[in-house]
């Protein structure tokens, strides 16, 4: 099956004859309008296959939401059953059960830093961090007026819509 480039290097093909006096019009004529056939067919074909695409993208993202939403579930399931052998355990003193399956233990973890209000802290125990940004709005604005700014250009992008 021909791709859509093939059926664009016909139309070139056919469309640098019409100079030619030497091929009828007709034959020209005749060959630009199956030619153009060929690209409708392609363009239908084209539009079919695009749409349906989009349909698995968008169902393979509507699962991802599904999946992620259940991760997070499965997640918070986990915390609170954690929680509440730890609340169980320290309730009844017991350090550790050893079963078959393996050892649950309740363990101290490394103290966690709680900041209530980072406005409060002392400047000697921040980091000022300071991010540069080009600011695209002016920068299109100014090239747009005609002005020349050192390693920036309009480039003008095509999308297909269909």
């Amino acid at each position: 099956m021909e791709t859509m480039n093939e059926i664009a290097e016909r139309y070139n093909a056919i469309t640098a004859l019409a100079d030619d006096e030497t091929i009828p019009q007709e034959e020209v004529n005749k060959a630009l309008i199956e030619v153009m056939e060929d690209v409708k067919t392609k363009g239908e074909n084209g539009i079919r296959y695009l749409n349906e695409v989009q349909e698995a993208i968008d169902k393979a993202k509507e699962n991802k939401k599904k999946l992620d939403n259940f991760i997070k579930a499965m997640e918070n399931r986990k915390k609170r059953v954690e929680r509440a052998y730890i609340f169980a355990l320290n309730n009844m003193n017991i350090k550790s059960i050893l079963t078959g399956w393996g050892e649950m233990k309740v363990k101290k973890n490394p103290p966690a830093i709680i900041i209530d209000d980072n406005a409060k802290i002392p400047a000697e125990y921040t980091n000022t961090k300071i991010t540069i940004t080009p600011d695209k709005t002016k920068i299109k604005a100014a090239l747009k007026a005609g002005e020349v700014i050192e390693e920036c250009r309009l480039e003008q992008a095509v999308s297909l819509s269909y």
